[in-house]
């Protein structure tokens, strides 16, 4: 017993700080796959556009409508929409400006991103500079390439839930030209356009 407590007390000694930094070191990588396991993953990623501060109980209540007329589409038991606000809008930070105006660009340009919320300056914007918006056959605005989401349950839901009119003027559902040869793309814009077709076919009930 003494020897075991000597030799103990030997390897503490020498090593004391590489076994807390190892004992640390694991519990970091536990914390880290803990959260990585109950991370929850979208089954819809749409990217909001608006010339003006969106709030986050907005895109909130965004999220949460949305949902109602989604399907599970990761088969992880519930239906998840994320939204990537991109907005920008005159007084922001000029920092926080340039990072939403890079993401607009850089996610854009991958094949995740279908859908997008946008009000008549960001669809101006974004349209035919950072992506093509497409025509549907659901669409009843900007030469068939968008649905006014204005006075329909989706705004009257958003605005009841932010306590104050938020949606006020023309505000967009839209969908981007995809490249057909892309596998990704074609699926994710099949899953899309299920999504507006369920959702729309609810606006005006």
């Amino acid at each position: 017993m003494k020897n075991l407590k000597k030799k103990f007390e030997n390897f503490w000694y020498y090593y004391k700080w590489h076994t807390v930094l190892a004992v640390f070191i694991i519990a970091v990588l536990i914390v880290g796959t803990a959260q990585c396991s109950t991370k929850r993953e979208n089954d819809y990623l749409i990217m909001l556009g608006f010339k003006r501060y969106v709030p986050e109980k907005v895109i909130n209540s965004m999220c949460d409508y949305i949902e109602k007329y989604g399907e599970d589409i990761n088969e992880d038991g519930e239906v998840i929409v994320q939204i990537m606000d991109v907005s920008t809008y005159s007084g922001q930070d000029s920092e926080l400006f340039k990072a939403a105006s890079s993401k607009m660009q850089a996610e854009s340009f991958r094949n995740e991103i279908m859908l997008y919320i946008v009000d008549d300056g960001f669809y101006d914007e974004m349209n035919n500079k950072v992506v093509i918006f497409d025509t549907y056959d659901k669409f009843d605005d900007k030469d068939s390439t968008a649905y006014n989401l204005n006075d329909t349950e989706f705004a009257e839901y958003v605005n009841s839930n932010y306590n104050s009119p938020f949606i006020t003027t023309n505000t967009y559902f839209t969908k981007r030209k995809i490249n057909k040869d892309n596998a990704k793309s074609v699926q994710n814009m099949k899953n899309a356009e299920k999504l507006l077709d369920n959702l729309i076919a609810h606006l005006n009930e």
